[in-house]
C-alpha cells in the first residue's frame, strides 16, 4: 500500500525502491506477481520501456519457475503481450 501511495504521488523511485522490497519478502515462497507489474506499470509511466519488459521478463520467470506454469499459459502470454506492446528494439 505504501508502494501504491508513492506512485501515485509521482514519487517513482520511493515507490519501485518499495515493491522490491516486497518482492523479496515474498523470496522462497510462490511470491505475487503484483508487486513486480507495478514496477513494471512505474517504469513504463516514466518512459522506461527497457527496465518495464525486463520487469515483465522477471514476472514471466517468476511464472514458470515458482508457479510451474507452461510456455503456453494464458498469464505467461499475457506478460510476453505486454512486452511486445512496448516495442523494443
Amino acid at each position: 500500500e505504501a508502494a501504491q501511495y508513492y506512485a501515485s504521488k509521482a514519487e517513482y523511485e520511493k515507490a519501485i525502491e518499495l515493491y522490491e522490497k516486497c518482492w523479496k519478502l515474498e523470496e522462497g515462497n510462490k511470491p505475487v506477481i503484483d508487486t513486480l507489474d507495478g514496477i513494471a506499470v512505474i517504469y513504463s509511466v516514466m518512459g522506461d520501456r527497457k527496465k518495464a519488459a525486463e520487469t515483465y521478463g522477471r514476472i514471466i520467470n517468476c511464472l514458470k519457475n515458482d508457479w510451474d506454469l507452461e510456455e503456453d499459459d494464458l498469464q505467461i502470454l499475457e506478460f510476453e503481450n505486454k512486452i511486445k506492446q512496448l516495442n523494443i528494439e
